[in-house]
Parts: structure tokens; sequence; C-alpha cells
């Protein structure tokens, strides 16, 4: 449970500072797709994370 908890923590920073970057450079910027996979990336870790515990528990 506390890996998840970090990786939410992690999404939401990355989240502010996708939204920040594109706000100053705009949806285009090289910098602004690339946090854009990171967190794609992220929130793809949190959903195998969240299959992964919620299978561990019907175990």
């Amino acid at each position: 449970m506390k890996g998840v908890h970090k990786l939410r923590e992690k999404i939401e920073e990355t989240r502010a500072e996708l939204n920040e970057r594109a706000r100053l450079f705009g949806i285009r910027d090289k910098e602004v797709l690339e946090k854009s996979q990171e967190l794609d990336r992220l929130l793809n870790a949190y959903h195998r994370a969240l299959n992964d515990e919620g299978n561990h528990w019907a175990q």
C-alpha cells in the first residue's frame, strides 16, 4: 500500500508540473510532451500496482 501511495503523490506532482509547463510553453512543446509521457508511465505503474495489490488480497 505504501508504494501505491508514493506513486499517487508522484502522479499529482508530475501532473502539476505538466500543467505549469503547458501553460508557459504551450502543449506542443517538447518538454511538455516528455512530461506527459512521464505521467502516462506513472499512471500505468499505478494501475499495475493496484491490480497486483488486488490480486494479492484475493489469494
